[in-house]
């Protein structure tokens, strides 16, 4: 409810004096308009609201509150229109669970500012998110089990995530298109678990990354290059089973992890983008892409902390590219690689190395001890 309320005041001031037989003094007008602001009444709804039929939604509209306090949930197949909604501006927690009928958020776009937990799942009728766009920061974004979006071009005047932005298993997603202006994310970002999806447009401002990234199992995806400016990401990269990615190109500002992983890539046949990892403070793996043929861009590489891997490749011949690497921590597994058959790039590795028993040469189209290797016996 508004009321603006207008007062003015005026004020006369008449001033006189002694004044002499041929002298006047003229009457002083002075006025003051004082302006009492707009006042805004809200009608806020303490507590946490569950819809979970239509005329639930359509009897609380009637009520034109303005903010939940805690938690709106909405669930429910019976559910196909938000638009009674539409006084809303706040609320601490969104969650839209099961609703099958529902095709679009429309009723929520005066929802503004900053939410905690955000929570978009099995929604299949669902082909927009337009009508969150005026949401601007989240503790935590969760979009899963929407097969009916089949473009995420939404949430543009996001900018920031404290916690986790998972994206996980819509089945109908074939592109990501928006969150054009996010720039952090304070926990895991996922991109998990597509089968449509194609391409990733959106996301080209992010920066930062607090926890994991994984991009996982999505079987059409061609490339990762949007994150060309991804510069920090505070524990884990992950890129597995990605069928049809070729390259690592959009990872080019990371230079140190504290663990690094990317297997089942078929595609995959170089690790370009890798140019400027120098370190990784944990676990390095590299398993199982059958297509990879070189391992030249990890050429800046210098130390692991714990374990590295190298395994199961058909068309890896060679270890060029680990040339600089000086230290890794318990153990260095080559093994499977059925046509890998020069090791010199490793000699100088090797000859820094106090325990060769943490080395493991096994499975491969050649097979040299570490000690052969340092003695000049480290091709075929």
């Amino acid at each position: 409810m508004k009321n603006t309320y207008l007062l003015f005041l005026s004020m006369f001031f008449l001033s006189s004096c002694s004044k002499s037989e041929d002298s006047s003094i003229p009457e002083i007008e002075q006025k003051e308009e004082v302006v009492i602001e707009e006042v805004v009444v809200e009608n806020i709804f303490e507590g946490s609201v569950k819809l979970t039929t239509q005329l639930e939604v359509d009897k609380f509209g009637e009520s034109e509150y303005t903010g939940i306090s805690e938690t709106l949930r909405i669930e429910g197949t019976d559910i196909k229109d938000l638009s009674g909604l539409n006084t809303l501006k706040s609320v601490k927690d969104l969650f839209i669970l099961d609703c099958e009928n529902l095709t679009s958020l429309n009723g929520l776009e005066n929802i503004s500012g900053r939410l905690d937990l955000v929570i978009l799942s099995d929604n299949d009728a669902l082909t927009s998110l337009s009508a969150l766009n005026n949401i601007t920061e989240v503790l935590s974004l969760e979009i899963k089990g929407n097969d009916g979006l089949e473009n995420l071009s939404d949430f543009d005047n996001l900018e920031k995530v404290g916690g986790n932005l998972i994206i996980l298993a819509n089945q109908g997603l074939k592109s990501i298109d928006g969150f054009k202006n996010i720039e952090t994310v304070g926990g895991d970002f996922e991109i998990f678990n597509h089968y449509e999806l194609e391409v990733i447009n959106g996301l080209q401002k992010l920066k930062s990354i607090g926890d994991k990234f994984w991009i996982a199992h999505n079987l059409k995806l061609i490339s990762i290059d949007n994150f060309k400016n991804l510069e920090t990401v505070g524990s884990e990269i992950e890129i597995r089973r990605n069928e049809l990615i070729t390259s690592l190109e959009g990872l080019e500002k990371i230079t140190i992890l504290k663990t690094l992983q990317i297997s089942e890539n078929n595609a995959l046949k170089s690790l370009k983008g890798l140019e400027n990892l120098k370190q990784v403070l944990s676990d390095l793996g590299i398993h199982n892409n059958a297509t990879l043929e070189t391992l030249e861009h990890l050429a800046n590489l210098e130390s692991v902390g714990f374990i590295m891997g190298v395994t199961a490749h058909d068309k890896l011949s060679t270890l060029d590219g680990l040339n600089n690497l000086k230290d890794f921590g318990s153990r260095f597994n080559l093994k499977l690689n059925s046509s890998l058959s020069d090791f010199c790039a490793i000699k100088p590795l090797l000859e820094s190395t106090e325990d060769l028993s943490k080395v493991e040469i096994e499975s491969n189209l050649f097979n040299p001890t570490p000690q052969e290797i340092i003695q000049g016996n480290c091709t075929q």
